[in-house]
């Protein structure tokens, strides 16, 4: 029984549940999209069955507390993935959903290399706001920072700000084939 980070909607579990119930995604997804099983069978390990763990704030006491648990139901993946299994992603989804594999890919990988999902230091009260909340540094940061940002056209374009290095060379390819190269080469400039 999975025990999540936080509370989740109540649709939302139960479209993780068909997910992790599912056997022919990483098929369907591979086909549907022409990336590589592999890929998006250990994209949705991380995501839907893996445990973690991970640094969860304590605002009350401005610390963080080690927690083991499965990442949260969110209905963007859900819907993005059932859409991507069923090869009903739009042009757009396409895009946002080969992102979000990236991410979590690398973000996995920078995981497996040792980093910590997010820096327990990066944690900390905001002098100004007096909000206890997480500020990733050069010193203090995390796979989850380190990863391509989904959001973002240059999906390392925050590499500047949050960690203060350059991405030089870093791309990510359409077919998501250099993925583990990318991990490699970040993990060579941390």
């Amino acid at each position: 029984m999975p025990r999540y980070f936080k509370d989740a909607e109540a649709a939302t579990i139960r479209q993780y549940e068909e997910i992790i119930a599912m056997t022919d995604d990483v098929m369907q997804i591979a086909s549907h999209l022409n990336i590589s099983s592999e890929i998006i069978l250990k994209v949705k390990e991380h995501i839907f069955i893996n445990q973690h763990t991970l640094d969860m704030p304590d605002s009350e006491r401005n610390c963080t507390v080690p927690f083991r648990g499965n990442f949260t139901p969110d209905a963007e993946i859900a819907n993005l993935w059932l859409k991507a299994k069923n090869g009903t992603l739009q042009s757009r989804e396409v895009v946002r959903f080969k992102r979000l594999i990236a991410h979590e890919y690398v973000e996995r990988g920078l995981m497996e290399e040792g980093l910590p999902y997010r820096s327990p230091q990066a944690w900390r009260e905001n002098p100004q706001s007096g909000i206890f909340a997480y500020w990733p540094t050069p010193e203090h940061h995390g796979a989850h920072d380190l990863a391509p940002n989904p959001s973002r056209p240059d999906p390392f374009s925050h590499w500047d700000k949050i960690i203060g290095k350059s991405p030089d060379g870093l791309t990510v390819a359409d077919d998501l084939s250099n993925l583990d190269e990318l991990i490699e080469a970040i993990t060579d400039q941390i």
